[in-house]
């Protein structure tokens, strides 16, 4: 037999390698196992890595943010036809939370379904608090409501009606305004005049076979994982490590296995509720407990702040446990950080808080391999500002860490060569505060370590569970 040389792309841990191996005859079986080590580990995983990853997240019905995004975006756009495309070898993941804060609903869920059948394996998206909540509709509408919330009901001056109902269960899911906005969305789509009665109709149709809303948590899932990123709407914590639904955690040594098996229980739980009309599973999971912000023990609405609402990395632990699974990055929205979004990094690993709530306008985010890029804008005294940065996850760059003398986090490195600030105000109000300082004074203050030490105390005394 002649010699023959085979290239492996060796990615395990995130250190690109090519091993060349020279077979002889004799030497053929052997090789033919160690080949078969690699593609197990390296090989496959080197294949679910896309060449360039688009992300977007809580455009929350407003296509506005979604035009920000597509605005001469190469990856993803709309052709001479009008159809959104995605060039060749991108994958487009959207991060959740679709609707409900603004006059455009029917047109962002629309056209990310649209997306999704046109490029069923390279367009992921995932299911947010906001469109999980969408599954208690039913429920809500027949069930007896306890005497708490007959008062609600009461108090915000409506009556026990289906409309009466819809309107309540957009102000207890945290949605005001929401049923306002469908009410202009559907007057609009309609060329005419609505009533109350036709606007709750709609959100009723939305949920039943066929309707967008029910299309588009049929083709969600609840995590992601492209090469060395992972995905979710939320965070992933110590709290949620291993946890599939509501049940206890299981030590998985695989992040591989954990995301299989959340996956598949997210499916099972709406096949349920398609089935018998019950998600109060689903819903338990993707909707905070009850008296704080959030439910660490869900990667839904999980966050990555601490008692004052300001970012912080995940423990040690956990961040060692992934990167041994060769993830080294975590994307996540549901978490409002101003404008553009939020990078935190530390010792070769970065989570990116990328969510547009807050913001008028829709971030870019785009990642290949080790490098990310952002275009973003922010709004300053002196008027609006657009930003891009490239980074890769190793450079040597003060990005993602804080100022040594406060808490201020430098968020992003502007045109002029000086940094983008930025801090979340005390609680109750959570005022978000953006500054800019010279390069000079970020090297004259110095940056420090994003510690967690006190991460899951501070969350426990604010946020609860």
């Amino acid at each position: 037999m002649t010699k023959s040389a085979i290239l492996i792309k060796l990615l395990k841990f995130n250190v690109s390698m090519e091993i060349v191996v020279t077979l002889r005859f004799k030497n053929y079986a052997l090789a033919c196992l160690v080949l078969a080590l690699f593609c197990q580990t390296s090989v496959a995983f080197a294949q679910r890595q896309s060449p360039v990853i688009a992300y977007l997240t809580d455009v929350e019905g407003k296509w506005q943010k979604f035009a920000d995004f597509l605005k001469d975006n190469p990856h993803v756009f709309f052709n001479g036809g009008g159809k959104l495309k995605l060039a060749d070898g991108v994958t487009f993941v959207y991060g959740g939370d679709a609707t409900d804060s603004g006059p455009n609903n029917a047109e962002v869920v629309d056209q990310l379904i649209r997306l999704k059948k046109r490029y069923p394996a390279r367009v992921i998206l995932l299911a947010g608090n906001r469109d999980i909540g969408k599954l208690d509709l039913d429920s809500f509408l027949v069930r007896p409501l306890t005497p708490k919330l007959l008062d609600r009901l009461q108090k915000e001056g409506l009556s026990d009606t289906r409309t009466g109902r819809v309107k309540l269960l957009c102000e207890l899911l945290g949605y005001p305004g929401a049923f306002d906005d469908r009410k202009a969305e559907l007057a609009l789509l309609k060329g005419r005049s609505v009533s109350d009665d036709d606007v709750t109709s709609q959100m009723i149709a939305d949920i039943r076979p066929g309707g967008r809303q029910r299309v588009y948590l049929e083709k969600s899932q609840l995590m992601y994982r492209n090469g060395e990123t992972l995905f979710v709407h939320g965070a992933v914590l110590d709290d949620n490590l291993g946890v599939v639904g509501n049940s206890q955690a299981h030590a998985y040594a695989q992040v591989e296995d954990w995301m299989r098996d959340l996956n598949q229980w997210y499916a099972q739980q709406i096949n349920e509720w398609e089935k018998t009309g019950d998600a109060s599973e689903l819903v338990k999971y993707g909707k905070p407990v009850p008296g704080t912000f959030q439910n660490r023990a869900s990667v839904v609405v999980g966050r990555y702040t601490d008692a004052s609402g300001n970012s912080r990395m995940p423990s040690r632990h956990l961040i060692e446990y992934l990167k041994e699974n060769g993830i080294r990055r975590i994307v996540v929205g549901h978490t409002p950080q101003g404008d553009g979004p939020t990078i935190l990094r530390e010792n070769g690993f970065e989570i990116i808080v990328a969510d547009n709530t807050d913001a008028p306008h829709g971030s870019k985010l785009f990642i290949t391999g080790h490098e990310v890029e952002v275009e973003s804008k922010v709004r300053l005294p002196n008027g609006e500002e657009t930003y891009q940065m490239k980074w890769a996850i190793d450079d040597d760059t003060p990005l993602g860490h804080r100022l040594a003398s406060s808490d201020h986090l430098l968020k992003a490195k502007l045109k002029n060569g000086s940094w983008l600030t930025f801090q979340v105000g005390p609680p109750p109000d959570f005022e978000v505060e953006h500054r800019v300082i010279s390069q000079d004074e970020v090297l004259r203050i110095g940056v420090k370590v994003n510690s967690n030490r006190f991460f899951d105390g501070l969350c426990a005394m604010v946020f609860g569970n």
